[in-house]
């Protein structure tokens, strides 16, 4: 069981890390704003718009939430504020609304933190 959530904490510390939520929700920013780093680097940092998230890749962070949601439950914790904040973010995905999908992530990304650090 401890192992459960310490992968889960691995998972979400990766997440922060890489820049696919900012902790403060805000949108992530490399140093050096208009300059990107190349392919293949590691950290993507690209200059954010208001909207940066593709279809693409709010529907694979959409898979991403899903399997963490079945984790959490796995370990026997209550994922009802996460469920609520997953139906949301899908909503929005739907909708083709990426502002408030990327809410939607960086709040159940916060959420998994606090439920994991519990």
């Amino acid at each position: 069981m401890a192992i459960l959530g310490f992968t889960l904490i691995a998972v979400i510390g990766t997440a922060l890390s890489c820049g696919c939520v900012n902790a403060q929700g805000d949108n992530v920013q490399s140093a050096g704003a208009g300059q990107s780093s190349g392919i293949g680097g590691g950290n993507h940092a690209n200059p954010v718009s208001p909207v940066s998230m593709s279809l693409h890749e709010a529907s694979e962070e959409l898979a991403f939430m899903k399997d963490m949601l079945s984790e959490m439950r796995m370990q026997g914790k209550d994922v009802s504020a996460l469920n609520a904040i997953y139906r949301d973010a899908k909503e929005y995905y739907k909708q083709e609304n990426m502002a408030e999908f990327e809410q939607s992530l960086s709040s159940f990304y916060a959420t998994c933190r606090d439920i994991s650090m519990a």
